[in-house]
Order: C-alpha cells, then sequence, then structure tokens
C-alpha cells in the first residue's frame, strides 16, 4: 500500500523495519512482539493514532508476519474493537480464538491474549477505557450497570449492527472523518446482559452477547487514567 493512503498517515507516532527498536517501543506499550528470525527481512511496523478523550484510534501495520502478546496483568483497562483493513489476523486466550479479516471485526479484552497477524496485514483499532465505556452505558441506560461489562467477541460486519459500524465510517478511507462517531461506535460495541440491557439495545440493533472469559472484566480491575 502506498503509504500516503494510509489511515491516519498525518498521525504517525513511530516507524521503524528494526526489529529491536520496535521491541522497546511496543514493550513500552505493555506488549511483547515476538517475530521469527525469517520475518525480519520484510518487518515493516508503522503505527498511526488519533487519540480523543479516554480512546484512541490506531493503525497499525507490521509488514511480516508477527506475534504479540498482551500480559494477564496491565496498568491499562481499555478494550479493543479490531476492523480489518487488509489481511487477516487471529486473537487467542484459553478460551478460544477470533479472527479478524475482511467481513469480521473482533472485541478483545484488556489483558489475557495474544494476536497473530499474517504477513502483509493491516488493521484498525478503537480503544475505549473502561471508565469510558462505562460512561456511555450508564448514558442509554440511565443508570449505573451492575454487573461487570461483556461483549460479543466477534462482529459480522455485514449484519445490521456491522453494516451500522461501515455507515459510520470506521474504515480505512475516512477514520479521520468520522472520529467523532466515537459514541456510536461504543453503542454497538456493548452488549446486553440484564433483561433492562437488552431492551434498551434493542433500540440500536445490538446483538445477543457470547459469553466468552476472555471478554470479560474481571470485578477488581481499575480504572485507567484518560488515554
Amino acid at each position: 500500500m502506498n503509504e500516503a493512503a494510509l489511515p491516519l498517515q498525518n498521525r504517525r507516532v513511530f516507524d521503524s523495519r528494526d526489529a529491536d527498536a520496535t521491541h522497546a517501543f511496543m514493550a513500552s506499550k505493555e506488549f511483547k512482539l515476538e517475530l521469527a528470525p525469517r520475518e525480519k527481512k520484510v518487518f515493516d511496523f508503522i503505527a498511526n493514532v488519533a487519540y480523543m478523550p479516554g480512546s484512541y484510534l490506531g493503525y497499525i501495520q507490521y509488514g511480516s508476519a508477527a506475534t504479540i502478546h498482551v500480559p494477564d496483568v496491565r496498568a491499562r483497562d481499555d478494550f479493543w474493537l479490531h476492523l480489518p483493513v487488509h489481511g487477516a489476523c487471529e486473537i487467542t486466550n484459553s478460551a478460544g480464538s477470533a479472527i479478524c479479516s475482511p467481513g469480521q471485526a473482533v472485541v478483545s479484552s484488556p489483558v489475557g491474549h495474544f494476536t497473530r497477524s499474517q504477513t502483509g496485514s493491516s488493521r484498525l483499532t478503537l480503544s475505549v477505557t473502561r471508565a469510558t465505556m462505562l460512561n456511555q452505558l450508564e448514558a442509554l441506560l440511565g443508570d449505573a450497570p451492575k454487573r461487570a461489562l461483556e461483549f460479543a467477541p466477534t462482529m459480522d460486519l455485514h449484519s445490521r449492527a456491522g453494516q451500522r459500524l461501515s455507515r459510520y465510517g470506521v474504515s480505512g478511507r475516512d477514520a479521520v472523518r468520522r472520529l467523532h462517531t466515537r459514541k456510536s461506535v461504543m453503542t454497538l460495541m456493548v452488549a446486553a446482559r440484564t433483561s433492562t440491557q437488552r431492551a434498551a439495545f434493542d433500540t440500536v440493533s445490538i446483538a445477543p452477547s457470547i459469553s466468552m472469559p476472555w471478554a470479560t472484566v474481571a470485578a477488581t480491575i481499575t480504572t485507567a487514567s484518560t488515554v
């Protein structure tokens, strides 16, 4: 892909073909990068990020195949909605795997999983802190949620909710133009658990939650500061 046409191109935070430099950068963000020796020849890391209060939208590519580990304990508590730009990646934890690929987005939790990105793949990731997500849920329900947040691990981008997400413009071509639709995107991400929540989310076409341990927030997790 022509770099001038990359999503969020004018919001570059880091790029490098040096695996060691990228290891250090990712470690500073609480991630561990793993590369096979043969992959270093085609390694081409780019991170473009647009920051917003309590969230950010980022474009990331590795060039090569890569594995990214998210530790079981982190200072941050943000959830991620991964949307494919090119190719595919697989996000795995003890409960199973979910594929982020054309036509399917993936939601991942703050800790305890790893991602395998295929050669030449790239994606957009919307990161939202737990506090920001809870505030949006409270605004929708009119009351603070009493249970842990739980998400469907995947979203079919051809489904009704997925098509709405696509219409909001969270895609490779016009990500910058539609950054201010973040609250609408969060509405589409949050899945209902109680009957009251289901009734509220029926009005915004939310699919029923698929319960998976890796998509559930622990009650003891601390609130992260604003991004």
